[in-house]
Parts: C-alpha cells; structure tokens; sequence
C-alpha cells in the first residue's frame, strides 16, 4: 500500500502537471531604463570598493563621514596617554588602585630590561584634594623580571593615587583614579 502508486512527479495520475511558461525578457518592458540597462549589460557598475563608495552623492558624504570617524578616534587614541604608566630608565611603570572593603589597594608594576632599583612614594588624595596617606616602598627587580610594589591605605573617601617613582637617577609622577569593586 504505497501512497505515491498512483502518482506522477507528486501529482496524482488522473490530474494534469501545471505548466509555467516564461517569456524571456517580456517583463522588462515594465521596469525602469535604469533597471533595464543594468540587467542587460549596456550600464557597467562601477568595480572597486573605493569607487563604489565615491559613486554617488549620498555615498561619498557616507564614506567622508567613516573617515572624519576614524580620524577623530585616532587622534584621541594618540593624544590620550595613561597617566597610570611611564617608562623610566629600563623600566616600564603601570600603577593601578582600587577600594575593596573600606581600604583602597595600589599596585605599581615593575618590568625590567636589566637589574635596576626602584623606589617608589605613594599618596592618597581624598576627594578635596589634599593627601590623607603616605607610603614608602623599594624594591629590586632582576633582567625580563615582571615586579610589584604595593601599597594600602585605609579608605578616607579616596579619590586618587599618586605614585613618585625613581630609578637610577630618573624619577616620574603616576597616578591613577580608585575603581570601586
């Protein structure tokens, strides 16, 4: 009992296949010049992605737009340098801080070329500006060997961290913002 006996190419034996007729090129007649020659080949689209987005009025504003995009976000890139790092003598500084329950916790990371001795000044700013903490801290770090000095301070609403580093007779001022965690 097979369900497609009776059937050909999935229409039943006693009805008749539908039939679809194309006429070749009769609907373009309908269609816009435009349309027309573009189909046909007689008008070439322009190759290339650069004259693709320069081949109209409303793509090149659309392209100019990217650009000036592009340029600002670079140009903010370069010009924003992190306080938080600095690069004395050999050694490559990245300070970081942030408050975990009630103490604030500074970190200054220390990657060395060669053997070198840094000493290191941390501070606490509050919020209005004045320095509530100190610490002072010293390390040594050997050649391709990644340091940290670290420091904590007791959480009087502390805005910001400054570290005064100094090494080998080079010194340079960090400082980082708290991030609250």
């Amino acid at each position: 009992m097979d369900i497609l006996e009776n059937e050909t190419d999935g229409y039943p034996a006693d009805e008749e296949n539908i039939v679809f007729h194309y006429k070749r090129g009769s609907f373009r007649n309908r269609e816009n010049e435009i349309y027309r020659n573009l189909a046909t080949g007689k008008t070439k689209t322009s190759k290339g992605l650069f004259r693709t987005l320069v081949a109209t009025k409303g793509n090149r504003m659309m392209f100019f737009a990217l650009l000036m995009c592009t340029a600002l976000c670079f140009i903010i890139f370069i010009l924003s340098s992190r306080s938080g790092s600095d690069k004395i003598g050999t050694a490559l500084c990245d300070l970081s801080a942030f408050s975990f329950e009630g103490k604030v916790y500074a970190s200054l990371s220390v990657k060395s070329e060669e053997k070198v001795l840094v000493s290191a000044s941390f501070e606490a700013v509050n919020t209005d500006g004045a320095v509530c903490d100190k610490f002072l801290s010293q390390g040594e770090f050997s050649s391709g060997q990644d340091g940290f000095l670290r420091a904590s301070f007791n959480d009087y609403d502390v805005a910001v961290v400054k570290c005064t580093v100094s090494s080998s007779g080079e010194s340079a001022e960090l400082s980082v913002s708290v991030e609250a965690r």
